[in-house]
């Protein structure tokens, strides 16, 4: 009796390993599912690293840490994404790595001036391949879209819960300093928005909780925020708006949509002033509702002087380009207005040429267009479309933004042929037609 308890004691203690490891397997899996959008928790971690490296006294490293602690999970993901990407047949992830690789290389060979501590300090290239590539090959490398979906839907909320938090210290900290606004809180508070417009868009269950999150996000960016951080919300909601109104067969639904846009439109002014006014009576400026009442959200912010000197320098060097962080020589006489191009086009042109440049360009709008076509995935793409489209061409650089490395990813992806799985989990060339199976049960010799 006690030689057999002891074998049964063996055996559930065997199988509570096993589950153990199928747990951590599990856990260890569903991390590559939140590193392209990682970013989206960026700012609460580090927030964190930045507290805890304060209470520590050894200086602000949170950026440092929050990019290994990515990296670190990039790594642990890496074989299982590895073999999803053998099967895609993925041979695009080598040609980018291999090009940037490239790039980087002529650019400290040929012209290093360009690349300079002073552009390394804040453009850092080492960050490209820990981070921004890394964030690309975890987009391309989803296997589950409707899993991936679920997990960036909570996430964002998650997120949305901390800003919500932390907009009053944020607000406070802005009123010491005499800003009218912070331009990573505000943008990061856009793209949250978005998803969960998304998500009441899309579904057909809806609560009161996404509701409550896009009233006050959009209140927070129009509180804290920068005019483009509206501009994207506003684009977004009205591309929302333009697809339900062109995939309802229902003629009434057609003309509620179509209605309150009307209204809306025709009452915008007065709703900006309306809003301006609540603001004002909470002691709250907004640049944004400022700007469109008197009429300025089409100052340049200096940006103009930049566009004007990078277009000068690409007729000098319009073929072969500059090469890498080619085009912050040209905004760095006016460091005031901001150390890159602010132009996603100008930005390329000036680093790579006309020639490279265009081809570029045409690769990626290519990957775009088919992704669109793509009416299961159009809910994910759609808002990295129209957060980079507006953020890309007048904030931001592709060597900074995380949104732009995933949207590369994902409209390969999505767009790419070699992505409809076969029963084996092989990915194939083209969908196969559905064939109907016929089960046989063997006892009775009878067909089910």
């Amino acid at each position: 009796m006690y030689l057999k308890g002891q074998r049964v004691n063996r055996f559930i203690a065997a199988d509570k390993n096993s589950q153990q490891k199928k747990y951590l397997l599990s856990i260890v899996d569903n991390i590559r599912y939140f590193l392209p959008i990682f970013f989206v928790f960026g700012l609460l971690i580090r927030a964190l690293y930045g507290k805890i490296t304060e209470l520590l006294g050894v200086g602000n490293y949170s950026m440092r840490l929050y990019i290994l602690t990515f990296f670190g999970l990039f790594v642990i993901s890496l074989p299982k994404m590895y073999r999803i990407l053998v099967d895609k047949r993925a041979i695009d992830v080598p040609i980018i790595i291999a090009f940037i690789s490239f790039a980087v290389v002529c650019t400290y060979v040929f012209n290093p001036d360009v690349i300079t501590v002073e552009y390394m300090d804040t453009t850092s290239i080492a960050r490209v391949f820990v981070y921004y590539i890394p964030i690309y090959i975890s987009a391309r490398a989803i296997d589950d879209y409707d899993k991936f979906l679920g997990f960036f839907v909570i996430s964002a909320k998650i997120a949305m819960v901390w800003m919500l938090n932390n907009y009053f210290y944020v607000l406070e900290q802005l009123e010491k300093t005499n800003k009218t606004y912070d331009l990573g809180f505000g943008y990061s508070t856009v793209f949250l928005t978005m998803v969960i417009v998304s998500n009441i868009f899309n579904k057909n269950k809806r609560n009161i909780y996404d509701f409550f999150f896009v009233i006050m996000g959009t209140y927070m960016v129009l509180s804290i925020g920068s005019r483009g951080g509206f501009v994207v919300l506003l684009a977004y909601v009205g591309v929302q708006v333009l697809l339900k109104v062109l995939n309802n067969s229902k003629i009434y639904i057609k003309a509620i949509y179509i209605t309150t846009i009307a209204v809306v439109l025709s009452n915008f002014r007065n709703i900006i002033e309306y809003l301006y006014m609540q603001f004002m009576s909470f002691g709250i400026y907004s640049r944004t509702l400022s700007s469109i009442i008197y009429d300025t959200m089409d100052d340049s912010s200096g940006r103009d002087i930049i566009w004007a000197s990078a277009v000068e320098g690409l007729q000098e060097a319009s073929l072969l380009g500059y090469g890498v962080c080619g085009d912050r020589q040209f905004a760095k006489p006016f460091y005031g207005y901001g150390f890159y191009v602010h132009n996603f086009f100008l930005e390329i042109l000036l680093q790579y040429g006309v020639i490279i440049g265009t081809v570029i360009f045409i690769f990626l709008f290519y990957f775009i267009i088919k992704s669109l076509r793509n009416k299961k995935t159009i809910e994910i793409t759609s808002i990295f479309i129209v957060y980079c489209a507006v953020n890309m061409v007048l904030s931001s650089s592709y060597l900074l933004n995380e949104q732009f490395w995933a949207l590369l990813g994902f409209v390969i992806f999505f767009g790419s042929s070699r992505n409809h799985k076969t029963p084996t989990g092989k990915y194939l060339k083209k969908r196969l037609p559905v064939v109907e199976t016929v089960k046989t049960d063997k006892r009775l010799g009878l067909k089910t």
